[in-house]
């Protein structure tokens, strides 16, 4: 069954909804280390850069699946 607009009647096993969960996961630890590293202080902040959006944690997940279906 596909995924809704805004993924309001989802069930839980739903695979879109469990890769929105693991990146919202994963961009808190993300985040919260970019606070420890620069103390919050924005010049440190804006030095460590941008942490990747949603489509770049996508991608980094497939580049090892689409390397294992080329060899």
């Amino acid at each position: 069954m596909p995924c809704t607009t805004g993924m309001a009647k989802c069930v839980r096993t739903c695979r879109h909804r469990q890769l929105v969960t693991e990146y919202r996961a994963w961009r808190h630890a993300a985040e919260l280390e970019r606070e420890r590293v620069t103390a919050g202080y924005e010049a440190e902040m804006a030095a460590y850069g941008p942490l990747p959006t949603f489509k770049d944690w996508l991608l980094a997940r497939a580049a090892p699946e689409r390397e294992d279906a080329a060899a």
